[in-house]
């Protein structure tokens, strides 16, 4: 990914990492007009979940919609953050 224009190497489940980054530049960026566009890769594809997510969705029974509901739930933790 690209963060300030150099490449970064970070590792963990996507939406955190973009997510931490935003964080982060804005942090670094309250003093000065900026402009933060952040698009989610969830939810969609690959589907992929963080177990946390997914095993707090255990009344879905299909794997497909459950693995769905738990990127949302990413993503929805993540738009909450500040």
């Amino acid at each position: 990914m690209q963060y300030n224009g150099k490449q970064v190497q970070k590792k963990g489940y996507c939406s955190d990492v973009f997510t931490e980054s935003a964080i982060d530049f804005i942090g670094k960026s309250r003093d000065k007009p900026f402009f933060v566009y952040l698009a989610f890769n969830a939810p969609h594809t690959p589907l992929q979940a963080l177990r946390s997510d997914y095993d707090a969705l255990a009344g879905i029974e299909n794997h497909t919609e459950r693995v769905y509901g738990a990127m949302m739930r990413s993503l929805d933790r993540a738009v909450g953050r500040r």
